[in-house]
């Protein structure tokens, strides 16, 4: 073991700072090992320019600085590991969320939503960010953390459009409208333009471009910008089969009460109980039918009696929930409210009869505010009092027979 001399730990300390350290604190470390080292392997000082670059390339794997941009990273960042670590973390339980999620969705079991609501959320406000902020430390160009930013914001509006979209929520298609309008005008150009100058990035570039270009229009390509007319079709075909059935009962109702009417002078006298329950569904068969008329006066701006005989097949297809939602929970007599109070009204009045079935009607009954889904709601109604009506007429009629 030798000393070495002031002028060799000078030249060391000097060569230090030519490779890119500028950290004292560094130097001094760094000066330290080395001479320790050099002092334990050199047998004589005319030794040092041959062992040097040898015991010097064992600090590092590429260059020299890369101990001092580490060094400004952990001076800078304390908690970069840790970050580092739950990133990691994050995206392999994202992963593994979707999989699952993916997988029972596929399945139709249960369960496939708390995994992809719980995939989608972390990926958004945990991983994505995480993995910007870690990107962002490791380059020093505005351009590129302004790159990095856009597409942090994109990639959250991008995912939480498809979680709107599995979800059935309102809003998925302006969420992902949004974000690919933003991948598409503002994200690309920037990124393209970024890293298209630097010629080492060119080609990486051009082709990440084409992807992120391919696949947003893949993506574009799924999302309908206007109603889809597939459930007004299906509505519109069971609506047909609807309305006729109910013509037809209406029609049979007042065959019924006027054979009743004839057969039934001189005879037995009709029980008040069921002459009652007949009136009550009279009542309600004329709210629901008032209801139809105003709402749908109301909502095409059209005179009351051309709105009482038109066909739920002959109204406008036009995206008009906003002006239906609104209506139905104003306080007018086209209030789902009042409606709702007046069946509940009706099912007490007639609790008692056996041949009368309840007449289901709830809040979740409105749940699509569209006119088409509505008005179908409504026939639908007007049938169920129908049919009771006919019970309570055949009850009667049977009974006057006897």
């Amino acid at each position: 073991m030798i000393a070495l001399s002031e002028e060799i730990i000078e030249k060391v300390a000097e060569d230090l700072r030519k490779n890119g350290i500028e950290t004292e604190d560094l130097i001094n470390n760094l000066l330290d090992h080395i001479c320790c080292i050099l002092e334990e392997e050199l047998h004589d000082l005319s030794e040092f320019e041959h062992k040097y670059p040898s015991i010097l390339s064992r600090f590092y794997k590429q260059k020299l600085s890369e101990l001092e941009e580490e060094t400004q990273q952990l001076l800078t960042f304390k908690n970069y590991y840790a970050m580092k670590k739950t990133m990691l973390s994050c995206g392999a339980l994202v992963s593994f969320s979707f999989i699952v999620g993916a997988f029972l969705k596929y399945m139709h079991w249960p369960g496939a939503a708390p995994f992809l609501l719980s995939a989608i959320v972390l990926f958004s406000f945990v991983f994505l960010p995480l993995m910007i902020i870690l990107k962002m430390r490791e380059s020093s160009a505005k351009r590129s953390k302004l790159v990095l930013i856009l597409g942090m914001i994109t990639g959250i509006l991008a995912s939480i459009g498809v979680l709107f979209k599995l979800m059935w929520w309102p809003g998925a298609n302006i969420l992902s409208v949004l974000s690919l309008l933003m991948l598409m005008l503002i994200f690309l150009p920037v990124y393209f333009f970024t890293g298209f100058r630097n010629p080492e990035l060119k080609l990486n570039t051009i082709v990440t471009s084409i992807l992120l270009l391919a696949g947003g229009g893949m993506i574009f390509s799924l999302i309908s910008l206007t109603n889809s007319n597939s459930t007004r079709l299906a509505i519109d075909a069971i609506e047909s089969s609807l309305s006729l059935s109910l013509d037809r009962l209406h029609e049979q109702n007042n065959q019924l009460e006027k054979s009743m009417t004839m057969e039934s002078s001189g005879k037995t006298k009709s029980d008040p109980g069921m002459s009652k329950a007949i009136e009550s569904t009279n009542a309600l068969i004329e709210d629901v039918q008032q209801f139809r008329t105003q709402l749908i006066a109301t909502v095409e701006e059209i005179p009351a009696e051309k709105a009482k005989h038109i066909a739920i097949t002959d109204l406008p297809d036009q995206n008009n929930y906003r002006q239906v939602k609104e209506l139905l929970n104003s306080d007018s007599p086209a209030s789902k409210k009042m409606l709702i109070e007046k069946v509940n009204a009706y099912n007490q009045s007639v609790q008692n009869i056996k041949t009368v079935s309840p007449i289901v009607l709830q809040d979740s009954s409105f749940i699509n505010t569209q006119l088409h889904f509505v008005v179908h709601v409504l026939n639908q109604l007007a049938f169920q009092a129908e049919a009771n009506k006919q019970a309570l007429l055949n009850y009667e009629f049977a009974k006057a027979d006897l």
